[in-house]
């Protein structure tokens, strides 16, 4: 599942500018082994308050786990990802259905008469995961891990 408003490569370029901007890389595992690199967020900051996210890419694997939902707040609750407000751009096609799914589940909602969707942090901080869902936050620039 893929925002794409840029290739991810760009984005993973975009980690040594941290000022300008936020890429943060998840990484999952479970109980049947270790999946690598399956989330990518990057965010760029409009001030202190909001952020824009400008790429984020799921990986299905995390859907084949039942883990996306858990894979995107993790990235969203990330501490290099603290913002009152995160602002995409979805374009609506059959590829990327999924995507929009699992936005609205995470609590973003449609602004009336655009493409844009928004999400304010209390309502991602009133989000529970499911139990046996573990975020592990290694390093607040480098990666944050979901096991289930």
């Amino acid at each position: 599942m893929n925002l794409g408003a840029i290739p991810v490569g760009e984005a993973i370029a975009y980690l040594n500018r941290p000022d300008e901007h936020r890429v943060i890389v998840a990484e999952m595992r479970d109980i049947y082994g270790d999946m690598g690199r399956c989330g990518v967020i990057h965010l760029t900051p409009n001030g202190s308050v909001e952020a824009l996210i400008e790429s984020l890419t799921i990986s299905c694997r995390t859907r084949a786990r039942g883990l996306s939902l858990a894979m995107l707040v993790g990235l969203l609750r990330h501490p290099a990802a603290k913002f009152q407000r995160y602002r995409c751009r979805y374009i609506a096609n059959d590829a990327n259905r999924p995507l929009r799914m699992l936005l609205m589940a995470a609590g973003f909602r449609p602004q009336r008469g655009t493409d844009w969707l928004t999400l304010e942090a209390e309502d991602l901080e009133r989000l529970e995961l499911p139990a046996w869902a573990h975020l592990e936050y290694r390093d607040a620039s480098v990666a944050e891990t979901c096991s289930g």
